[in-house]
């Protein structure tokens, strides 16, 4: 729903979350990705170092090169524009979640090292392998309403927006972060709410400009990690679900926003 710097806006940084927990999928989806395979190259959070992956989509089943030479089997996946797949190997687990547009795939792995009791995290974008099928617009389609549309306009996005900043702010998992609270202690709230506003709103296809900071600064000194992150994750979609906006739209918006994970978490 949101370009990848949307979390920008939330002031406290949490807006939302890796879309991993949030999509909502249904049986047989996974048909529209069969046969398709793409070229993607890996970045590691934090190195400069990138390596190439290619990955394929067969009988429900996503195979990574990569990963099978790491002695991880092909996992079911699930999602077609957007798509999830969980690897495991022992008490190692790999998600493996990614949006697909035309010929371009991009996303994030997150990979899971139990033994060790830590995380890495990786971003990932390539493009169709070469000579494999792409999918193809039907040749008269009309073109889609725009997202902004779609969620109701101004007043439906003002209106979630605000809700949503209400429930964080006062969210005890968040103010028991020392930093969060002082940024929350700084913060005016109403600013805030016209900012996201105004950026949900153009970043959706509406007519607003946005008038808030970048994404980065914003989030650099909070001391944000995968608690309050997942505490975010909650409230945001309590927040979707109080108004009741539809599993697509909420899919849509997840699947964006969760690219904006390894800028807003600085820690584990």
């Amino acid at each position: 729903m949101i370009k990848q710097n949307l979390a920008a806006l939330m002031g406290v940084a949490l807006l939302v979350a890796p879309a991993m927990a949030m999509h909502h999928h249904h049986d047989g989806e996974h048909r529209g990705l069969d046969g398709r395979s793409f070229t993607v190259q890996v970045n590691e959070k934090h190195q400069h170092e990138t390596k190439t992956d290619h990955i394929s989509f067969n009988n429900g089943l996503m195979e990574s090169e990569w990963l099978h030479g790491l002695g991880f089997e092909p996992a079911r996946y699930e999602g077609h524009d957007h798509f999830d797949a969980h690897f495991r190997k022992g008490e190692e687990y790999v998600l493996y979640s990614g949006s697909i547009h035309g010929d371009n795939i991009h996303g994030s792995i997150k990979w899971s090292h139990h033994h060790q009791g830590g995380h890495t995290h990786f971003h990932f974008q390539g493009t169709a392998a070469a000579g494999a099928p792409v999918a193809e617009a039907p040749a008269a389609a009309a073109p889609a309403a725009s997202l902004y549309q779609r969620l109701g306009g101004h007043d439906a996005i003002w209106a979630v927006v605000s809700r949503f900043i209400d429930i964080l702010v006062a969210d005890p998992v968040q103010t028991a972060n020392p930093a969060i609270k002082r940024a929350f202690g700084k913060t005016d709230v109403a600013k805030l709410k016209l900012h996201l506003a105004q950026f949900v709103a153009m970043a959706t296809g509406g007519a607003e400009k946005y008038e808030g900071a970048p994404l980065k600064p914003v989030h650099k000194n909070m001391k944000i990690g995968e608690k309050e992150w997942t505490a975010a994750v909650n409230d945001l979609v309590a927040t979707l679900n109080e108004f009741k906006v539809p599993k697509n739209l909420q899919d849509e918006l997840i699947a964006i926003v969760a690219t904006t994970h390894n800028d807003v978490v600085t820690r584990p």
